[in-house]
């Protein structure tokens, strides 16, 4: 745990039973359509989101040169 800064606010989240985890790798700038990608398996498989999404930023611009290289863990809970 960090202290808050100005743009960040840490928190302990509660566990969650079941998610549905998807890894996407590129730039930002598509990241929407791979979240709509997601939320299509979603559907497609009848699953029920129970909470918000949680995003674990792994790669990024502050340790990665290209942003093809940037990877973030998107963690969906479901039931």
């Amino acid at each position: 745990m960090r202290p808050d800064t100005p743009i960040l606010h840490f928190y302990e989240a509660p566990a969650i039973p079941r998610a549905l985890c998807y890894r996407y790798t590129g730039p930002y700038s598509s990241f929407g359509i791979a979240i709509m990608e997601v939320l299509e398996y979603v559907n497609a498989h009848h699953l029920t989101i129970i909470g918000p999404m949680r995003m674990s930023y792994i790669d990024g611009p502050w340790n990665k040169q290209s942003p093809d290289e940037y990877l973030t863990e998107v963690q969906i809970p479901i039931e």
